[in-house]
Order: structure tokens, then C-alpha cells, then sequence
């Protein structure tokens, strides 16, 4: 098993703060990094503006913001940006030496680039406010399109959940590995999928799509996928928004005769109306980390999500960082892909 616990000698210079939006992984990791979370005072202005500020010195220390920039019950995304900001501008204000900017989904990530004139490239604005704020660095999961990470012009440690889902993936095989496959639900997750299929010791089956020229939110698939007859289906993903591409691969893998499907992916947004699509899926099974919070989903879909938390992974990141060691090895590279 893995240490992820700081040595001593670096702990009195080190201070994890954390936001509202996820303050269990908050707490996760720092018990994963033996320490406990600095005080801070957060509060919401009855005009909705955000106050922060830390309630012990934090000159001259490292300052690791915890914070994934989520939706919860009562704030939006942008809610969990800015509160994010406000912490680390306070700390940069009260002399912090470093500030790292933990970031497990940044807000922005679907909108990486331009696809038409006009249009904002949100994740680049992201990572520049965070620079402009104070961080000196930032630490993410699974961003959808890590080519957008130099915008922030400084060090960028980009981690992937990829590999605990594929563990927790793994555990679904038993006997004969011809039996299951891992399937790429379009063009652009071929190269994943041929991954972890290697990795797993399977076959990977590629599936096609296209959209409705009518209505571009409609998907239309191929509507019978060859190889999948009788075996457990695996799809592995970063995201899980809306949950229309997951459904739409999901009814033809089923009307193709897959024995069962079981589904992972990073990030849980689980946008509506996902909740409702899933539970109306034929897919058997779901892996979903703790990047963000997902009690709501966990609650409607019970024991068809398992949750699989990244707090370990985020803690070791975060204490290599600490030591001067090396993020990528954590990840044999695996986090370039």
C-alpha cells in the first residue's frame, strides 16, 4: 500500500484549505495526507457575495485551496469558482508563499475551444483567473481536453481517475477474459479504450455515431454493434453529463445481445435529465469518483453507482508535490494520455 502521509519536516509550512462545494474529499484527503484541514471562515453575504478569511497565519506557507468547481443543492458552478478565487486571493493577501490551486473538475472544461466565431473558450478564462487571483499552481482530474492547461503559465499537474476505474472495472471479470469488452462509444474515445481493453487483457469493439441533421442534440447510432453478443460490455469515460450518449450506446449494446453493461466515468454531473435516463438504461452498473459531490445521484440510483473515491490519489499528488518528488511517476505517464 501506498504512503501518502507528509513526513514530518514539511508539515508546519503546509496549509489545506477547503472550499464548500466538496468539503468531505476535502477531509478525505487531508486524513490520506495525515493532517487536518486549516480553519477558514466562509460565508455568503445576504446580497450573495462571498466573504473568506483564514483564521490562523498562513505567512509564508504553502496553501493547498481545495475546491472542484460544482454544482450542489444551493450553489452553481460559477458559485464554486468564485469562492475558489476568494480563497486564494485571501491568501495571496495574507503572504502565503506558495498557493496551489487543488481543482479536481475546473469549471469551463466542456468549453476547451472555439468551434464557432464568437464564441468564449471558458476553461482558458478559468485557469487565467486563477492565475490573476494568486495561484502559483494547479492541481486537476481528468480535464477534458489537457492541451488548454498551458493558458495558466505556470506548473500544472493534470491527474487521472482512469486507472481506479479500471481497477474497480476489473473486479467484474471473472473466468474466461473473451467473455467481455471494453467498447469506445465514439471516434473520440478510441485511444482510451484501446488502453484500458490492453491493460484489462480484452477486446475493444469501436461504435459509431452520428447526429440527427434535424436536431444536433439527437444521436443516432448504429443499430447493431457485432462482437458484443452474450459478453459484459465495459465503456469507461471522463464525463458524465447528461447521460444521452452513455443511454444511446448503452439501448444498442443491449438490443446487440451484451450480457451486461457496466459503465465508469471521472466526473459525476449527472446534468437532468441524466438521473432519469439511467435508471430507464439497460446499464447494470456504474463507477462514478468523488471528484464532486454525488450524494443526490448515489441516493435515486442506490446500488446501480458505486463510488470510487480519489482522495488516496489526490493526497500522494499532492505530497509528491510537497517533497519536491515526481506526479507524473505516480501515474506512469498515464496521465499525458
Amino acid at each position: 500500500m501506498i504512503d501518502t502521509t507528509l513526513p514530518s519536516q514539511y508539515r508546519e509550512k503546509l496549509f489545506l484549505a477547503s472550499g464548500e462545494t466538496h468539503s468531505g474529499l476535502s477531509m478525505r484527503i487531508a486524513d490520506a495526507m495525515g493532517l487536518k484541514l486549516g480553519g477558514v471562515i466562509l460565508r455568503t453575504h445576504p446580497n450573495t457575495e462571498q466573504y473568506v478569511r483564514y483564521e490562523e497565519s498562513v505567512r509564508g506557507k504553502h496553501v493547498m485551496a481545495i475546491q472542484p468547481h460544482a454544482r450542489t443543492k444551493d450553489r452553481s458552478v460559477s458559485d464554486a469558482l468564485h469562492q475558489h478565487l476568494e480563497m486564494i486571493y485571501a491568501a495571496k493577501l495574507a503572504s502565503a508563499a506558495q498557493i496551489t490551486a487543488v481543482a479536481p473538475n475546473l469549471a469551463g472544461a466542456r468549453q476547451d475551444r472555439q468551434s464557432k466565431g464568437r464564441e468564449s473558450v471558458s476553461i482558458a478564462l478559468t485557469l487565467l483567473m486563477l492565475k490573476l487571483a494568486g495561484a502559483s499552481r494547479v492541481v486537476t482530474v481528468d480535464l477534458h481536453s489537457p492541451q488548454t492547461l498551458p493558458v495558466f503559465d505556470g506548473p500544472c499537474d493534470h491527474l487521472t481517475a482512469q486507472p481506479l476505474l479500471r481497477e474497480s472495472v476489473r473486479t467484474r471479470i471473472v473466468g474466461d477474459p473473451a467473455g467481455y469488452v471494453v467498447v469506445s462509444p465514439d471516434i473520440g474515445h478510441s485511444k482510451m479504450a484501446e488502453h484500458h481493453a490492453q491493460a484489462l487483457g480484452v477486446e475493444v469493439i469501436h461504435m459509431t455515431k452520428t447526429r440527427d441533421p434535424h436536431d444536433s442534440t439527437k444521436i443516432i447510432r448504429q443499430s447493431k454493434v457485432h462482437g458484443v453478443n452474450g459478453r459484459t460490455c465495459f465503456i469507461i469515460d471522463d464525463i458524465l453529463d447528461t447521460a444521452g450518449t452513455l443511454q444511446s450506446a448503452a439501448e444498442s449494446l443491449h438490443n446487440s445481445g451484451a450480457s451486461r453493461i457496466v459503465t465508469a466515468a471521472t466526473h459525476g454531473w449527472f446534468s437532468d435529465p441524466a438521473i432519469e435516463r439511467l435508471k430507464n438504461s439497460p446499464i447494470d452498473e456504474i463507477f462514478i469518483t468523488d471528484t464532486m459531490p454525488v450524494d443526490t445521484a448515489q441516493e435515486e440510483l442506490g446500488s446501480q453507482l458505486q463510488v470510487v473515491s480519489v482522495s488516496g490519489m489526490i493526497a500522494h499528488a499532492l505530497r509528491e508535490i510537497v517533497v519536491e518528488g515526481s506526479v507524473s511517476e505516480i501515474f506512469q505517464d498515464q496521465n499525458h494520455m
